[in-house]
């Protein structure tokens, strides 16, 4: 329901396109709750993936350009998971076990993804202008 009538459900994983910035090509958020952690075992990935589009080429210098201008700025999205390349594109992650699960959990998650598709729209756009 909180993320409407575009959000598909494929074998258990949901997606849903999002705004991102004047983009006619939507950033696309994946919840997974099917998939392990190598170490934390069952549990919720959440992944925003940015529209190819849109944005640069994945690679190292981009991830931490992502990571460094979110802990500076303020996005209004919590701190969890961090950014890096995920299927050839730019991606924010966040995985949230099951032993911290619970009612109510995922739903901070999913709207600070959306907070964090309008910022990352926003870090594009500006450099791009420069």
């Amino acid at each position: 329901k909180l993320l409407g009538a575009k959000t598909k459900n494929h074998e258990g994983v949901l997606t849903a396109p999002l705004p991102f910035g004047e983009s006619e090509e939507p950033a696309l958020l994946v919840i997974e709750p099917t998939r392990r952690h190598a170490f934390l075992g069952a549990g919720v990935w959440s992944w925003l993936l940015l529209p190819s589009g849109a944005t640069p080429e994945p690679s190292m210098a981009m991830v931490l350009a992502l990571n460094t201008a979110e802990q500076r700025s303020s996005t209004g999205a919590h701190f969890l998971g961090s950014w890096t390349e995920h299927r050839s594109q730019l991606a924010h992650q966040v995985f949230l076990p099951n032993a911290i699960f619970g009612p109510g959990v995922l739903e901070p998650i999913v709207l600070a993804q959306g907070v964090r598709a309008n910022w990352s729209a926003a870090f594009f756009e500006a450099a791009f202008e420069e």
